[in-house]
């Protein structure tokens, strides 16, 4: 068996991911960002910080996530909609 055999094949789809919008992260992302770590650490909970930072985008941008990263979960009740 092929290492890649299970592997999705994107060739096609590169103009699809190039219409998704890119959102930047700002200072108010940042701040909250800080906010959900802190959060987080509180409730006994480890998140990566990228994690909170890609949530924290979400929540501000009013943005769904759609993720099969278990880690966005614990954001949900911080105003993170999740799409699973």
């Amino acid at each position: 068996m092929k290492s890649n055999e299970n592997c999705y094949s994107f060739k096609g789809s590169r103009s699809l991911i190039k219409q998704i919008p890119a959102i930047p992260f700002q200072k108010e992302d940042s701040e909250l960002s800080a906010a959900l770590e802190i959060y987080a650490e509180k409730k006994g909970k480890a998140v990566p910080r990228l994690d909170a930072m890609i949530a924290s985008v979400a929540i501000n941008n009013k943005c769904s996530l759609h993720t099969l990263d278990n880690h966005f979960a614990f954001f949900e009740s911080s105003g993170l909609e999740m799409i699973r």
